[in-house]
């Protein structure tokens, strides 16, 4: 009973940061999708198919029980049957509809010849790309199954490894699979891919208290993605989720997951319009005896003199 508690636990710490982050891994054999299509459905996902060399690549339903579903026979999976040359590689790419981001885990790989020859050398390169922007390049010239007998002929392609390199954290919408030498034919099963939460932010700022005071600041809360974030301010502001020190203007933070995706934020801080003053001068007026200077009378109006006895006293009040 303790080892059946532990190991729920032990199950429980490993599938609950998944739900936290969003994230959802999916295996796809195609069991239910139509002979001959070029997309198939995953969790909700919509992926299609595009042949750029020995195809077309379609879903392939026509021989049952000659797929891998990674664990047993299955009947569905990617190919291009019956558009083989020998000599000639493959290429194909599966892209997310709608651009939509995802991590890759595995897939499994028939490789053959024209003939369905799999005593064969050949080569099988994988480039990750997302919005355009290559993530990662893996290319493999062993490995690979050769005995039918062996998981249906397929070849576990398990991106912590293949190539030399872990790439299942790099965010991609789109996998562009070629083959060279005497690889004419490609079978693709059990596509496991994860879904990504999609990257965003929060913000909040608060402006320069005073006309000409630099005491802004910005700060951004990154959730969604691939963590850890980074963080880019310009043109001022530093690598952190907060910028201070911010005068009156404009900035932008440009924020990066762990997986590549990139998001920008702007802010604009402000600042108080800077106090109006003004200061007026009045002439001031003093005559006595004979030597006496009239001011203007409107100015006297304004000044509200004052007669005094023996002279003429010229005073604002207040």
């Amino acid at each position: 009973m303790k080892h059946k508690l532990l190991i729920l636990l032990f199950s429980l710490i490993l599938f609950v940061p998944q739900i936290l982050l969003g994230q959802t891994i999916t295996t796809d054999a195609f069991p239910s999708d139509a002979q001959g299509a070029t997309s198939f459905t995953s969790n909700g996902q919509i992926f299609n198919i595009t042949t750029q060399a020995q195809g077309p690549f379609t879903i392939d339903q026509a021989y049952p029980g000659t797929g891998w579903s990674g664990t047993a026979a299955d009947n569905g999976y990617i190919d291009n049957d019956n558009h083989t040359t020998a000599g000639i590689g493959v290429g194909f790419t599966i892209s997310s509809s709608g651009s939509v981001p995802f991590h890759i885990n595995s897939f499994w790989l028939f490789l053959s010849d024209n003939t369905l020859n799999q005593s064969v050398s050949g080569s099988v390169t994988v480039v990750g790309k997302l919005a355009g922007v290559t993530k990662f390049t893996v290319t493999s010239s062993s490995g690979f199954n050769s005995n039918s007998g062996v998981d249906n002929g397929f070849s576990l392609i398990d991106f912590t490894v293949f190539g030399g390199s872990n790439n299942t954290t790099a965010s991609i919408d789109q996998l562009v699979i070629t083959s060279a030498a005497n690889f004419d034919y490609v079978g693709l099963d059990a596509f496991k891919w994860t879904s990504i939460a999609t990257l965003s932010s929060t913000t909040s700022q608060t402006n320069a208290s005073c006309n000409g005071s630099c005491n802004g600041t910005a700060t951004v809360v990154a959730s969604g993605g691939t963590s850890p974030y980074t963080y880019s301010w310009s043109p001022s502001g530093g690598t952190g989720a907060t910028a201070s020190s911010l005068c009156a203007g404009s900035y932008t933070c440009t924020i990066t997951d762990h997986g590549g995706v990139i998001i920008t934020k702007a802010f604009t801080i402000t600042q108080p319009s800077a106090l109006a003053s003004s200061i007026s001068s009045k002439q001031m007026y003093f005559v006595t005896g004979p030597r006496q200077v009239q001011p203007p009378l409107a100015l006297l109006a304004e000044l509200h003199l004052i007669p005094i006895p023996g002279a003429l006293r010229g005073e604002q009040q207040l």
